[in-house]
């Protein structure tokens, strides 16, 4: 029986993929520089690629943080410090926090029955402070970050930090709720926790893939309720 919740944040409960180009141009404006779209979708690309890094075990989040910004300016020939931009990139990020659909009332209805936590890679303070802004931060026991555990997802070093937190349950007992196959589904089965896959963006199905999957956070509710 699942008696703990863990969720990933960034487009799980918080929509990040729709609201990060605006983080990013505010970075870019602060050392007097702007994108293109197509600046952008090399952007996408660049990061795209240094987090499948991350999570094949390659690079850690602190290393990834160092490097890309660097690495885009550099591929995009703009004379700017990616160290500069990524400080601003992650001041702006702290005040923006847009929740998914239906995020604060199916966290509400679950937090009645279930222990939740978040498990996310990102800095601990900046997910402390998103959540508080977009209102979702009441309904955790835990709020639980890479930066705040010192491991990385998908590795299980980084799950078996969250357990501890939690104290140490059963692992039939915790399930791990993510948008992401490979951090947060795989990365959870690996570590022997259940997932479900959130997939809000519809995304076809690997034959492999033998755990539940909603489409939206609502949906995930009428499962566990």
């Amino acid at each position: 029986m699942i008696r703990y919740i863990l969720f990933d944040i960034d487009d799980t409960l918080l929509n990040f993929r729709d609201t990060v180009d605006t983080v990013i141009s505010r970075a870019l404006a602060d050392v007097g520089l702007s994108f293109t779209a197509e600046q952008f979708a090399e952007y996408h690309r660049i990061n795209g690629g240094l987090w499948e890094q991350v999570s094949a075990g390659k690079l850690d989040c602190n290393r990834l943080y160092e490097i890309r910004f660097q690495r885009v300016l550099d591929a995009l020939g703009l004379p700017a410090d990616g160290t500069v931009v990524e400080a601003r990139f992650r001041h702006h990020l702290k005040f923006i926090a847009q929740p998914e659909e239906g995020a604060a009332e199916t966290l509400a209805a679950l937090s009645e029955r279930y222990v939740l936590a978040t498990a996310s890679n990102a800095p601990q303070k900046q997910q402390e402070q998103r959540l508080e802004i977009g209102g979702l931060a009441p309904y955790f026991k835990h709020i639980l970050t890479s930066g705040g555990l010192g491991y990385d997802k998908p590795s299980s070093a980084f799950y078996n930090a969250c357990l501890r937190v939690l104290g140490d349950p059963p692992r039939d007992e915790v399930l791990m709720v993510g948008d992401s196959l490979s951090a947060d589904v795989r990365g959870a089965l690996n570590a022997g926790i259940k997932a479900c896959w959130l997939n809000t963006r519809r995304l076809p199905i690997p034959d492999d893939l033998t755990v539940p999957v909603v489409y939206s956070l609502p949906a995930l509710g009428t499962l566990l309720l």
